[in-house]
Formats: structure tokens, C-alpha cells, sequence
């Protein structure tokens, strides 16, 4: 029993003579400081070294959230097609801002309208990564890298990479897609 009390504190003794040295050692480089500061998301604001948290990555983090939840839904919606059902694009509206919402459900009444093709071409997409950048408060660009599967008839499917780039804009607080762009597909590999 003693030597594992004595194993504790001498494990306790250097864990605390490191943290002190640490210590030590960043409060003699400013380059450290730095670097400590913004690892731990604060600003140091005079030489008294007073630091001020950064509030405002908490709320960039939760519109950045938003907007991958936005664009990774209707990535796989706005993908997924059938020449058989132009109806059900439809879903993909409530994630549209006000313009597209107009251009879409014109091209989706347009296909409503046209006689049922006899052969069935299937689309199914899903998301895997979205990446959002250019963020601000009113808008941001989300690409959605996404694997496509396109089935035509009774043909074997077809698996192809396809990034999906699309302008986000903030409308009534909540981000909304306004503009959409394929990029070429890729043939898959695993």
C-alpha cells in the first residue's frame, strides 16, 4: 500500500513540476502566449496579458451547423430524382430561398406536365462531407461532396462522385439554398 502511495505522489509531483514548467516556459516567448491564446479561442488585449474570450466562434460553430444540416438535406433530396415521380422534387422547397423556390417549381411543373417517360432513370444521391466556407451572417457557400447511383431501366446502376456547390442565403433566420451547381461526375472507386 505504501509503495503505491508513494508511486501516486511522486506521479502527482511531475505531472505538477511539468505544468509548471510549461507555464514558465510560455510566459517567457510571446510567440507561445500567442499560440496558447488562440488555441484556447481568447485574445490577449494589453501587456497585463488580460485576456477576453471569443465569443463570437460559438456562434460562427452553430451557423456553420445550420448551414451543413441545411445543404447535406437538400443535396440528397434535390439528387435524388425519378423521370417516373417529377412530384416528388417538391420536398426540396422548404430548403429553397424565395428565388430558386420560384425557378424550381416551374421546372417541376414543367415536368409534371410532360407524358411519363416508358423507361425508368433513377437517381439516388447521398451526402458524405460539407464543407462551408465565405460564411457571414447573411450568406455562406456550401459544397457537398456526394456519391450519385443513376439506374436507367433494368440497366446495372451507375456510381459516380459529384460535388454539388451551393450559395446559401439567411432568410426569416434560417438558411436557405439560392443557388445550385453540378460540378462534372467522377467515375467511383472504392
Amino acid at each position: 500500500m505504501k509503495k503505491q502511495l508513494i508511486i501516486i505522489a511522486m506521479s502527482f509531483i511531475v505531472i505538477l513540476g511539468v505544468s509548471i514548467g510549461g507555464f514558465a516556459l510560455v510566459q517567457r516567448s510571446p510567440q507561445l502566449q500567442n499560440t496558447v491564446a488562440k488555441l484556447a479561442n481568447v485574445q490577449v488585449t494589453n501587456s497585463t496579458n488580460t485576456a477576453v474570450v471569443n465569443r463570437a466562434v460559438t456562434s460562427n460553430t452553430k451557423l456553420v451547423s445550420e448551414a451543413q444540416s441545411v445543404a447535406r438535406i437538400f443535396a440528397e433530396r434535390f439528387g435524388s430524382t425519378s423521370n417516373q415521380d417529377p412530384a416528388a422534387q417538391a420536398s426540396v422547397l422548404v430548403y429553397t430561398s424565395d428565388r430558386l423556390k420560384t425557378i424550381l417549381r416551374a421546372n417541376i411543373d414543367d415536368l409534371i406536365s410532360r407524358a411519363t417517360p416508358s423507361v425508368a432513370v433513377t437517381v439516388e444521391t447521398k451526402a458524405y462531407v460539407v464543407d462551408v466556407s465565405g460564411l457571414t451572417d447573411a450568406s455562406a457557400t456550401a459544397v457537398v461532396a456526394t456519391v450519385r447511383q443513376e439506374t436507367v431501366g433494368a440497366a446495372a446502376p451507375k456510381i459516380t462522385r459529384q460535388d454539388l456547390t451551393l450559395e446559401l442565403v439567411r432568410e426569416k433566420n434560417t438558411w436557405r439554398v439560392d443557388q445550385v451547381r453540378w460540378s462534372d461526375p467522377t467515375p467511383y472507386a472504392n
